[in-house]
Parts: structure tokens; sequence; C-alpha cells
């Protein structure tokens, strides 16, 4: 049974009417043929991935030459001989031939990038059982207004917003001790709100026990 979602630097929560509301003047608007050659990549699922598979066994020297960011983040975390591995995994991942994620992105989004589904609006269907936690870098690309939205939607008992200085899109890889010792405290509270319920639940068996055996004495 699931009692707590968490969802890190999360995608897709605004509505694209609602985020521009927030737009101002001053905000950058992208040339026409920009907008329309995204909209012709999007419409067939091209993505910098594609470039990649193009490339054949050249496609991992271009991966690793454009986002060696990745490669200094996970250099903190695991020894130097072992950080090249992380970077592996990501480019298998994401240059198989069949394309799922960006299949998946396209089938969840409108052609704009904006999400067709906004999690904004189906708070009302969660559950009132689930509480969620949300966890964003402060450096992240990533508008983490709209999270706020959702905090005042469900309030403040049900949803939490959490945000790690100094951290990116990545910030299980940017700061992996404060990700980590945020993921600990979540499980632990998750840990001791199932523990309270299994003790109700089972002092509410034994006294429906205890009211049955007193009753079939009588």
């Amino acid at each position: 049974m699931v009692s707590h979602i968490v969802l890190v630097d999360a995608y897709g929560i605004p509505s694209q009417q609602g985020a521009l509301q927030f737009r101002t003047t001053s905000d950058y608007t992208l040339p026409f043929w920009v907008k329309s050659l995204n909209k012709y990549l999007f419409r067939n699922a091209v993505s910098p991935f594609g470039v990649l598979r193009l490339a054949g066994p050249y496609g991992y020297n271009i991966f690793k030459t454009t986002r060696s960011d990745i490669l200094e983040k996970y250099k903190r975390i695991l020894k130097e001989e072992n950080s090249e591995l992380m970077l592996k995994y990501l480019y298998h991942v994401n240059v198989q031939p069949k394309r799922s994620g960006e299949i998946a992105f396209k089938a969840l989004s409108l052609p704009n990038g904006w999400s067709k589904y906004p999690l904004i609006h189906r708070m009302k269907d969660l559950s009132p059982d689930i509480n969620m936690t949300f966890i964003f870098g402060s450096r992240s690309w990533v508008d983490r207004q709209p999270a706020f939205q959702v905090k005042y939607l469900l309030g403040e008992e049900r949803a939490s917003v959490n945000v790690i200085q100094g951290a990116g899109h990545l910030p299980f890889a940017d700061n992996p001790d404060e990700f980590n010792s945020l993921m600990i405290q979540l499980c632990n509270i998750v840990d001791e709100s199932k523990l309270f319920y299994h003790l109700i639940i089972d002092s509410l068996i034994n006294n429906e026990f205890t009211n049955f055996f007193s009753t079939f004495r009588k």
C-alpha cells in the first residue's frame, strides 16, 4: 500500500495556462522558426539521443564529451575508477533502438513540451491517506513554484517542499549527503506512521476479541 510519494525535481505539475499567468513582460520569447522546429522534432519523437544512435560506435565518445558534467558529479560519490560506469549506464539506457523514453515523453506531453495531464488538476483524486514530498535543487531549471501550489491544496500536514541548496536538476548527485539524509528522515516518518497504524488495528482487534469472548461467556 502506498502511503507516501516523493517527487524529485518533478516535471509536469502545472498546466500551460496556469504557468503562463505568472509570466512577465521580461520573459524571453522564442523565435517562430525555433518553435516550428521544436514542434517538428516533437511530432517525430526526435531527441538528442537520436543523434547518438546515428553516430554508432562514436556515440559514447560524443556523449562523454558533451556531458562531462555528469562524470564530474559522480566522481564525488563513486571512486575514480568507477565514476565512468554511471555515464556508460546512462548512455546505454537512452540509446536503445526502441526509444521508449522519447515515445513516452511524447505521449505525456503537448507539442510545446507542457504536460498533457498536469498533476495539479489531479490532486483532488489523490487518496487522503497518501502524503507527498517534493525535492528540488536550488539551481535546477525546473520551476518549483507549482509544488507550493500542491502544498497549498493538500495542506501542510500532507505535503512538503524541500530545496537542496547548491544542487541542480540531479540533487541526489549534486548533494548526496543532504539528499540521503532527507530520504532517511522521510522513511523513518513513514515507518513510524505505519507502526502507529498497526498498533491501532491490533488494539481494535484485541478489543473485539475481548468483547466477543465476554459476550460468549455470558
